[in-house]
């Protein structure tokens, strides 16, 4: 019978993400603790923004790993165009972007199911007594990463952003590059907070700024209306204007803000992370006892270095 200590989830884990299942932090390559684990293993769930990671070697040897693979697609949007190829090969796929799975189902036949990824409440949460230093805040990063000068996915956000600081003016506060600790104070410290996706999709701020109790004012996106509703749990806007209308509504309204902060945070508690990873391990244990296997052949460490898969086109 399948259970979780069949389970080997890798990806940026300091602990086990389900209390019970096997982890592998593929931050660091460490061979000899890796060949125990996939030798454990029936079934293997890949988070896939560490394996992109250049100080992550492990993919090059899971390949060999005879047993179920899930795929979860955490960034695909910065990395759609590798990602769309990169899905073959597994079992089940999810992604955070809910347009990723009709994108790799027309390139590869295989369905990608919606996983919101919510947020850690370790990391995001309401801080008591926090006293409110701007009306409005946004933070994030505003600029192109190199080799993406020819498809910038940041246009959007700068107009966004540049038009609510031309309108509001020192109300608002941008901020880039704080992490931790003082990224929660930081939206405590607002009345608003500003999301705008690079291309639509439901991104990670969504759940933090939802996750602090504060307002949030979000470009529309298909990936949110699966899961909220806009004019309850927060507010979305189509263009800068609405984006200005929407802020302007809030700070008129101290009630409609208070409604839509309350509101949003209690939407969103039921996507915290260990939720979210405890469903990833129960669709593993439903498939590995739909599709059961045998003894994996053993996975032995190999005397010269791997190359890397090829990318395709």
């Amino acid at each position: 019978m399948a259970d979780l200590n069949d389970i080997l989830f890798m990806g940026h884990f300091s602990e086990a993400p389900v209390k019970g299942a096997m982890f592998y932090n593929g931050t660091i390559h460490r061979e000899h603790d890796l060949w125990p684990l996939l030798n454990k293993a029936k079934v293997v769930i890949e988070i896939e923004h560490i394996t992109l990671s250049r100080r992550c070697y492990y993919r090059k040897y899971l390949r060999f790993f005879q047993g179920h693979k899930f795929l979860v697609l955490w960034d695909y949007v910065t990395r759609k165009n590798y990602l769309k190829n990169y899905a073959i090969g597994y079992d089940r796929i999810f992604s955070v972007h809910a347009q990723a799975g009709d994108e790799i189902y027309d390139r590869w036949g295989k369905p990608a199911k919606f996983w919101p990824h919510g947020y850690n409440p370790k990391v995001s949460y309401p801080v008591e007594d926090c006293l409110i230093r701007y009306d409005i805040g946004f933070c994030g990063f505003l600029g192109e990463r190199p080799g993406w000068e020819s498809n910038p996915i940041y246009s959007k956000r700068r107009e966004v952003v540049s038009a609510l600081q031309e309108h509001f003016g020192d109300k608002m506060c941008v901020r880039e590059g704080i992490y931790g600790k003082e990224y929660n104070r930081f939206w405590n410290e607002c009345k608003i907070g500003i999301n705008c996706s690079p291309l639509g999709e439901a991104t990670l701020r969504v759940y933090e700024v939802l996750a602090t109790g504060t307002a949030l004012v979000t470009d529309r996106s298909k990936d949110l209306e699966l899961i909220f509703n806009d004019g309850e749990h927060l507010l979305m806007y189509d263009s800068p204007d609405e984006a200005i209308s929407c802020c302007e509504r809030l700070l008129a309204d101290p009630e409609m803000r208070k409604f839509i902060a309350e509101n949003g945070r209690r939407a969103v508690a039921k996507y915290e992370r260990s939720g979210q990873y405890r469903y990833l391990a129960e669709e593993a244990i439903n498939f590995l006892e739909e599709h059961p296997i045998g003894d994996i052949p053993k996975i032995t460490p190999f005397s010269e270095p791997l190359h890397e898969e090829p990318v395709f086109a």
